[in-house]
Order: C-alpha cells, then sequence, then structure tokens
C-alpha cells in the first residue's frame, strides 16, 4: 500500500506540474487544480481509512469511516488531515499498547510521532512562508516530501503491527509463521 501511496501521490502532483507549465490561461491553470485537489483529497481519504482501519478495535478514537468520509467537507477537509495525523500516533501506540496487555507474544514497536507533528506543524507555518518569495518556491517541495514521510512512516507501522499479529497467533498456536 505503500508504494500505491506514494506513486499516486508523486504521479498526480507530475502530472499537475507539466500541465500548469504548458498551460498559459487562468482559466485552465484553475481547473487543473480543481482536479488536482479532488484527486488529492479521495487519495487522502484512502489513506486515512487505511491508518485507522488498521488500529480499529472498537477503543480507537475515529472510526475508520469517520476518517476517510470528513475529507470531503469542503475547507474542512483540510484540517480533518491535521487533526488525523495529529492524533495518529497517540492512537496507534494505544492500540498496541492494548494488545501486548492482551497477548503477551505480541511484540509490534510504536509509531514514531515526528513525521506527524513536523507535517503538521510545517502546514500550519507555510501559511505565513508563502509570503517570503524566494521560500514560497521551496515550501510546496518540502510539504510534499514531508507528506510522503508521514506516509512511509504509517504504512511501515501498520505492516509492522500486521506482522506482529501474525507472529503472535502463529507462537499462541505453535504453528510455522506464514511466509
Amino acid at each position: 500500500m505503500k508504494v500505491i501511496l506514494i506513486g499516486l501521490i508523486i504521479l498526480v502532483n507530475v502530472i499537475s506540474l507539466v500541465f500548469m507549465l504548458v498551460v498559459r490561461r487562468s482559466d485552465d491553470i484553475i481547473g487543473i487544480l480543481l482536479i488536482n485537489l479532488l484527486i488529492s483529497v479521495v487519495i487522502q481519504a484512502i489513506f486515512s481509512f487505511y491508518m485507522w482501519n488498521a488500529i480499529n478495535d472498537g477503543k480507537s478514537p475515529i472510526n475508520p469511516y469517520l476518517a476517510a468520509g470528513l475529507h470531503f467537507i469542503p475547507l474542512f477537509g483540510f484540517l480533518w488531515t491535521l487533526i488525523l495525523f495529529a492524533m495518529y500516533p497517540g492512537a496507534f501506540n494505544g492500540y498496541a499498547d492494548r494488545k501486548k496487555a492482551a497477548d503477551k507474544n505480541f511484540n509490534a514497536l510504536y509509531t514514531d510521532s515526528a513525521p506527524f507533528n513536523h507535517y503538521v506543524i510545517f502546514v500550519g507555518l507555510s501559511m505565513f512562508l508563502l509570503f517570503i518569495p524566494v521560500i514560497k518556491i521551496i515550501v510546496p517541495i518540502a510539504t510534499l516530501v514531508m507528506y510522503l514521510r508521514v506516509i512511509s512512516t504509517a504504512c511501515d507501522g501498520i505492516e509492522n503491527l500486521k506482522y506482529s499479529e501474525e507472529y503472535a497467533v502463529s507462537i499462541n498456536t505453535y504453528q510455522p509463521l506464514p511466509s
């Protein structure tokens, strides 16, 4: 899933950049930006569902359907992404703690909250950084790199979680670990 999400994000941004460089009319540029925004919202909703579905045990603070669905509310979807990213590391680590308490053979690593926190802070700061002439060229690239880091961290944590669950089941049932 990590490769698919990262590939889609890069592809959408490259296609949008190419269209922005080729098209000169402002009406066409606005249309390209709106299409890019819609595709990005759908990708973000899929990513949010994937993140929160992995830790959905009924005790998680966010339902995966709610996490994905609220992205489609205009203007709030942007803030919703920041809220989800700020909450996710704590929810993930809480889920890992609950699983460890239930099964002593479960041993998942905690997810690092730094990429999520850095992204949220940087997006908040970028509102001001976009007014600085030279910096405003770097801000979208830095935001993209930080977003890809968030995707990578979340997907790695989910994969680690799945492996730990399979390992705990194999130890508890004395079955060989699936390859």
